[in-house]
């Protein structure tokens, strides 16, 4: 039974988490804005970050109310794309996106979010920065800092896995 309902939560999450990183970061309100934003998506979630021309440019976070995940990282015209990390309280998957896709490991590009420690470091910020930014307090500890195989069964219904 432990085991049918642990399965049945990672399906719910990872049908969430596939349509996370795909959506687009834009808002009207920043048309002909460059700079730091907050965008809120009032019952979904809140970015914060670089902004151009309305949408999530450059460096950013996007913080998820409904589970409490959030992807931390580069985005380009509102996608994420770029070395980023997807951390939840199930774990993280580190790697380069692109047009919104996890495209797996970074090749000819740092990736700054590889081991544990620096996983942990951006929980703990963007923990901060969540508090600072929209009033809603999380534990960081309530994230589990293990690395999700884009292969496995959990990382392939997430991200489609990663050849």
């Amino acid at each position: 039974m432990k085991k049918a309902l642990f399965i049945l939560t990672m399906i719910t999450f990872s049908t969430l988490m596939s349509n996370k990183v795909e959506a687009q970061i834009f808002s009207y309100d920043y048309l002909n804005y460059v700079g730091p934003g907050t965008i809120y998506y009032p019952g979904y979630g809140v970015y914060y970050g670089e902004i151009y021309n309305g949408a999530a440019h450059g460096n950013g976070t996007f913080y998820y109310y409904a589970d409490g995940s959030f992807y931390y990282g580069n985005y380009y015209n509102g996608l994420c794309d770029g070395p980023g990390v997807f951390v939840s309280s199930y774990g993280y998957l580190s790697g380069c996106f692109a047009g919104g896709y996890y495209m797996g490991e970074c090749i000819d590009v740092y990736d700054p979010y590889q081991n544990s420690a620096k996983v942990q470091d951006v929980i703990e910020e963007v923990s901060y920065e969540i508090s600072e930014v929209d009033e809603v307090e999380i534990d960081p500890d309530g994230y589990e800092v293990i690395q999700i195989d884009p292969n496995t069964e959990i990382g392939t219904q997430m991200f489609g896995g990663v050849e």
